[in-house]
């Protein structure tokens, strides 16, 4: 807490463009970054299977203190002593046990034949770290999206506010045009009411359009990881001609653009991994009828603690399963059944990638159409508002007429503003869509 504080009062303002945003989501978003370490953790679980291939060697150890009366029991009988004592053998020789035992084994073991477990194991996890690197790439085209959805409804806020306070600024205008010609007997009461409620009205809508800006500030800070009360300024304004260039439009074909989409979207590479290590499943399953054989080269250092001795043991140890229950031929049909319900899953996702694109194609064609159709509209409401400033001007128009063309503009403004958002965001949902880089 003490570290987060303390960037607080170092942030200056940070300055976003379109490419930046995106590079800071990559780098900071928490998501992405959790998605990264289960990736990690996908790499981590190929390693161990890999390394359950290799020999192991174990050291144990056991110290066990016997009860003297349980020495005693375990004892020879005394009588034989003068005859070991003949033979040139120490009495504790005869002894059995003693009251400290302690045994040291060192354990070699290396799995020589597993019937296949193994290997399935390994190739099965590495199937699934390859499908946990399509999900994180996956993941990181969705982040890549939704950073870039979220700075343009930032800049849409941006020039929502734009728009408020040259309506305000031009309502005040008018508010000071109408009270001097109201002095004069040029205009009325009514006339001075209207200009009043426009800027009253204006004033209501530039507080709607701060709060709004506002509120999409901090779910860009938030999805950036960057403190809340972080002061950002965007260097891209909606609509210009560098900011279209960041999302250049994909020229081909609504049928070649999903010929595209279905070789380049991960989702699909990560179904024909998971497909594939669904098959090694069905390989381990096989194994469980299969014999194994395991050679342990052990090394015993054992005995009481004044007389220890030492020595090898090889052991070869054969497991041959006679019958399991039918466990080993119920893994495997449920293995080829869940291969199957993920082929079902691999069509259904390609006909939904084919359907995605076709609707981010015929949603950019739309917000195209529309864009030409707002950019009109602007131009055709800003000579409407030059006519009846030059009415009003001469005595021929009204308060209202001008409050009401006012409003109009303000609309378009809104409308192509929208237009805007929704150009440059179709563009990146078509990109998104077809899995382009």
């Amino acid at each position: 807490m003490t570290h987060y504080l303390i960037a607080l009062l170092l942030a200056g303002e940070l300055s976003l463009d379109y490419p930046g945003v995106v590079k800071l989501a990559l780098s900071d978003n928490l998501t992405y970054q959790s998605a990264r370490l289960q990736t990690d953790q996908a790499e981590a679980r190929a390693e161990i299977a890999e390394a359950q291939r290799n020999p192991t060697l174990t050291l144990n150890g056991f110290y066990v203190h016997n009860d003297l009366n349980l020495v005693r029991s375990l004892e020879p009988d005394r009588t034989h002593i003068p005859q070991a004592e003949a033979q040139g053998l120490d009495a504790s020789d005869l002894y059995v046990t003693g009251q400290n035992q302690m045994l040291n084994r060192t354990v070699l073991a290396v799995p020589i034949y597993t019937g296949g477990r193994l290997e399935s194991q390994m190739h099965r996890q590495r199937h699934l770290f390859q499908a946990s690197q399509c999900q994180l790439e996956t993941r990181r085209q969705a982040t890549i999206l939704e950073a870039k959805r979220q700075y343009l409804s930032w800049l849409l806020a941006e020039r929502s506010q734009e728009v408020a306070v040259r309506n305000q600024e031009q309502a005040r205008q008018l508010e000071s045009d109408t009270c001097a010609r109201f002095q004069t007997g040029a205009a009325t009461g009514y006339d001075l009411m209207q200009g009043q409620l426009a800027v009253a009205q204006a004033a209501d809508r530039l507080k709607v359009a701060e709060t709004a800006r506002e509120s999409e500030r901090l779910k860009l800070a938030r999805l950036l990881h960057q403190p809340l009360e972080q002061a950002m300024r965007p260097l891209d304004r909606l609509g210009s001609r560098n900011l279209l260039a960041g999302e250049p439009v994909l020229d081909e074909d609504p049928q070649q653009l999903a010929a595209q989409a279905l070789q380049q979207r991960p989702e699909l590479e990560q179904l024909r991994h998971t497909i594939e290590s669904s098959l090694d499943d069905e390989g381990v399953a096989r194994s469980g009828k299969l014999p194994q054989l395991i050679v342990n080269l052990n090394y015993d250092l054992i005995g009481n603690t004044l007389k220890l001795r030492g020595g090898f043991a090889l052991i070869a140890s054969l497991y041959v399963p006679i019958f399991d229950g039918g466990m080993a031929e119920a893994r495997g049909h449920e293995a080829q059944l869940h291969r199957l319900q993920l082929k079902h899953q691999e069509m259904a996702q390609a006909e939904e990638i084919v359907k995605q694109v076709m609707q981010a194609h015929w949603s950019l064609e739309e917000a195209e159409s529309r864009w030409r159709v707002a950019d009109s509209a602007l131009r055709r409401t800003q000579e409407a508002l030059r006519i009846a400033h030059k009415r009003y001007d001469v005595g021929a128009g009204t308060t209202l007429e001008l409050v009401t063309q006012t409003a109009a503009l303000e609309r378009a403004d809104y409308s192509l503003a929208q237009a805007d958002y929704q150009r440059m965001q179709s563009r990146a949902q078509l990109r998104w869509a077809v899995g382009a880089p």
